[in-house]
Parts: C-alpha cells; structure tokens; sequence
C-alpha cells in the first residue's frame, strides 16, 4: 500500500501525471477490496 509519504516523495521526483494515474489505480484496488469485504 502506497503512503502519503511516498506519493510525496514520488511526486517531487516523476511526472505528475504518471504519479496520479497510480494513485487512481491504488485508490480503485482498494475500494474494490474494501467493498468485497463488506460483501461478504
């Protein structure tokens, strides 16, 4: 799991873009796990 920390740290260093295209990806995955869980 990603931290605030390294989104941060992330985004100093790569293209902004590219970092929030991860952190969607990140932030879908673990609305899909969260809501598997109150699933089942």
């Amino acid at each position: 799991m990603i931290s605030i920390a390294e989104i941060n740290i992330l985004r100093k260093f790569e293209d902004r873009q590219l970092i929030d295209d991860k952190i969607v990806r990140q932030m879908t995955k673990l609305h899909s796990l969260w809501f598997k869980g109150l699933q089942l």
